[in-house]
C-alpha cells in the first residue's frame, strides 16, 4: 500500500519502539527502581499502540467495505476477518489496546510487572518489519 500517512505512522512507530528498547533496564529490579525509564517506556508504549490503531483505521477506511469498527480493539478484529493480520497478532493488539486504555486513562495504576511482561513477551508485536511480506 502506497500511503504516505500510513508510512509516516509506521516511521513514528519505529521511533517509539527504538526509544523503548533504548530504555529497557538490564533486569526487573533495575526497572522497578528507575521511574524515568518506567515513564518513558509507558508513554512510548501508549504512543505505539495509538499509532497501530490509527494505522489500522486508515487501512480499513481505504479498504472500504462495512462501516468502521466501533472501538479500537475491533479495528484489529476486523483486520483479522479481512485476512490482513493473523489471529495471534489481532489478539495481541486487542490486549495492547487494553493496556493503552488503562495507562492513558489511569483506570488503575499500571503495575511494573505488567509493563515488564510486555517488554519481554510482546514488544515484538510492534515491530513494523513483520509487515514486510
Amino acid at each position: 500500500m502506497n500511503d504516505d500517512v500510513v508510512m509516516a505512522k509506521l516511521e513514528s512507530l519505529d521511533r517509539c519502539v527504538s526509544r523503548i528498547r533504548a530504555k529497557i533496564p538490564r533486569d526487573f529490579a533495575a526497572f522497578t527502581e528507575d521511574l524515568d525509564s518506567q515513564e518513558i517506556i509507558a508513554l512510548n508504549l501508549e504512543r505505539s499502540v495509538q499509532l497501530c490503531v490509527d494505522t489500522a483505521l486508515r487501512i480499513l477506511a481505504r479498504a472500504g467495505g462495512p462501516s468502521l469498527p466501533g472501538n479500537m480493539g475491533d479495528a484489529f478484529r476486523r483486520m483479522h476477518e479481512l485476512e490482513m493480520i493473523d489471529e495471534e497478532t489481532a489478539s495481541q493488539m486487542v490486549s495492547a489496546v487494553g493496556f493503552r486504555n488503562i495507562s492513558v486513562h489511569s483506570y488503575k495504576d499500571v503495575e511494573p510487572e505488567i509493563v515488564w511482561s510486555i517488554l519481554k513477551k510482546d514488544l515484538e508485536t510492534l515491530n513494523t518489519s513483520r509487515l514486510d511480506n
